[in-house]
């Protein structure tokens, strides 16, 4: 996670790099263009020991050239960047940093004028490149241009009465919540990360958990967009009330989301508790906890007989939050770290690197993982030892709910994750028989599988999208992690992920299950994506959808491949 916040953008063709935190405090006179290169040139060290650098909460860093041309852009023969896992890439030949609003319309017009492609992309965190330009996203070259809203980043205004936030859509979520704390506010709900632009979290339907907690697309109380046809525009639950259901979860393709409000709560602390349980466990009390948790996360161990159960309840003020009445993890890192480090030096026949005694647990499973990531006999035992790990990792911890909110996810992966509405315990269900049909088809599934809950959102597009207002979705995330750099291996893993993945849309489909925005990707095969295109025409009002951006965008210059695949 650290690498991520650290590192922007990988413009490969120069190495040159930028830190996210340098750009984002440069406009405020706290970094000046000066440093903004060193910071280019010092990450870019990164990139030229072999370390693979991520697009994350990307910035240009605003060359000589760039700073001369009102328009922002750095242009070469191409750029490059790469999401925060390397699995995906782009290389448009232009790439802009607009500072300003009127910078934005003013591209829009130019490309609109010129029907080209001008993508507008966020963080770069999306596991499918989703913010990317191109027709196919790291196999060709192309001369679409690509866009961030890195440098509007400020927070407009704050309504402590209403507990509302309005904020440029370029700012990182996790800048966002420290600078709330000062209001006494606080976000409804977050994803696992919170290295995410705002824009780029609202537009790809992201979500937290919780069952009585929307996705936070349907957190936004009111935007403003940026279109290329129409200009700018003002969108709520009054001002252009049918656009704003589509545009609130709108993928970019229905404008350069520039401003929103978010509806914020009370900043309040969790009592967050886990334990390891069995399915049989859970059953009789996985209902009412869906209601007694504000948050409630299970993360389904492949190959083992258990859970982790996290559960989080909103402390009351006058409660004593003491370690007598809830106390902490019991062991000590050595204790918990046991298992794995003995599996480790077995397996590396008692020549471990010099350092491994200092590694969290999840860097020692990616490298337990590196061994033989896709022999299922030892990822099982990999798996085993990470059951051990968190039975001796149960207890309680107390803090404000954004240091609570969210876990580490680990290293480089390959995810897919799917939403369906919940009845009775249908979400069980579908995770038994899940672990069954994995083991059935002998497929080396990595931990955790990751399951989570919200309530529905009113957006549109949202694979949460319900008209009944007290359906709860289930989301469930499966994962292969990618532990090496060497270019053979990881691409073993992704073909044999590829066959995962076509099992689960298969598996998925009676439970009325739709991918998350964020990790659908499309295959190569003409038959495998008309699939796809069908479900989803089933699930959203494609046609609606299409209505408007043909509408705000006739030329679909904010499209990218993966809309433009979905409107076909």
């Amino acid at each position: 996670m650290l690498a991520r916040r650290a590192l922007a953008a990988s413009v490969k063709n120069n190495r040159r790099t930028v830190q996210a935190a340098g750009l984002h405090s440069a406009r405020a006179g706290q970094q000046s263009s000066s440093s903004s290169r060193e910071s280019f040139r010092s990450v870019a060290a990164f990139a030229a020991a072999g370390v693979a650098v991520a697009a994350v909460g990307v910035s240009a860093g605003l060359s000589d050239a760039a700073q001369a041309e009102k328009k922002q852009t750095v242009e070469e023969d191409h750029h490059e960047f790469v999401n925060w896992s390397a699995t995906h890439e782009c290389r448009p030949k232009n790439f802009y940093v607009p500072e300003t609003v009127d910078e934005v319309e003013k591209l829009l017009k130019q490309y609109h004028t010129k029907k080209q492609k001008l993508r507008c992309m966020g963080a770069g965190v999306s596991p499918n490149g989703l913010g990317f330009s191109g027709k196919v996203a790291g196999k060709s070259d192309s001369n679409e241009a690509l866009m961030t809203m890195a440098l509007l980043d400020k927070i407009l205004k704050v309504d402590k009465e209403k507990l509302q936030v309005t904020v440029e859509t370029g700012v990182i979520v996790g800048e966002l919540l420290d600078k709330l704390r000062a209001y006494g506010m606080t976000m409804q709900n977050v994803a696992s990360i919170r290295d995410q632009q705002v824009g780029g979290i609202c537009q790809a339907g992201c979500h937290g958990t919780g069952a009585g907690i929307p996705p936070i697309d349907d957190q936004i109380v009111e935007m403003e967009i940026e279109t290329p046809a129409k200009g700018k525009m003002t969108l709520s639950a009054t001002q252009n009330p049918e656009l704003f259901e589509l545009a609130k979860c709108g993928l970019g393709a229905l404008g350069v989301v520039t401003k929103v409000t978010l509806q914020c709560v009370p900043m309040h602390k969790l009592i967050e508790k886990t334990t390891v349980m069995t399915l049989d466990e859970i059953r009789p009390n996985h209902n009412r906890w869906l209601v007694e948790y504000q948050h409630l996360r299970y993360m389904w161990i492949p190959y083992t007989d258990s859970v982790v159960v996290v559960q989080c309840r909103r402390a009351q003020e006058d409660e004593p939050l003491n370690e007598k009445r809830f106390p902490p993890v019991q062991n000590s890192d050595d204790v918990r770290m046991e298992a794995p480090r003995k599996l480790y030096l077995e397996l590396t026949k008692g020549n471990p690197e010099p350092d491994y005694l200092d590694w969290s647990f999840t860097k020692m499973r990616d490298k337990l993982l590196e061994i033989n990531p896709l022999d299922k006999n030892h990822v099982i035992r990999v798996n085993e030892v990470e059951k051990q790990f968190w039975k001796l990792s149960e207890g309680y911890r107390v803090a404000y709910s954004d240091d609570i909110i969210g876990f580490d996810c680990g290293g480089q992966q390959l995810v897919e994750e799917v939403s369906f509405p919940c009845a009775g315990t249908l979400e069980l269900d579908f995770m038994e028989k899940l672990l069954k049909r994995i083991d059935a088809e002998d497929i080396p599934a990595h931990s955790p599988i990751e399951q989570r809950w919200t309530a529905r959102s009113t957006s549109l597009m949202s694979p949460a999208s319900s008209p009944n207002p007290d359906q709860i979705f289930s989301w469930v995330g499966v994962i292969l992690y990618l532990p090496t750099a060497e270019k053979k291996v990881r691409t073993a893993i992704k073909n044999r992920f590829m066959e995962f993945y076509a099992m689960y849309s298969d598996f998925m489909e009676p439970y009325g299950a739709t991918e998350h925005w964020a990790k659908i990707e499309w295959p190569a095969d003409a038959a495998e994506r008309k699939k796809i295109r069908d479900r989803l025409k089933k699930r959203y009002p494609l046609d609606k959808f299409k209505k408007a951006r043909d509408e705000v965008d006739p030329h679909h210059i904010l499209s990218n491949h993966i809309v433009d695949e979905m409107c076909a």
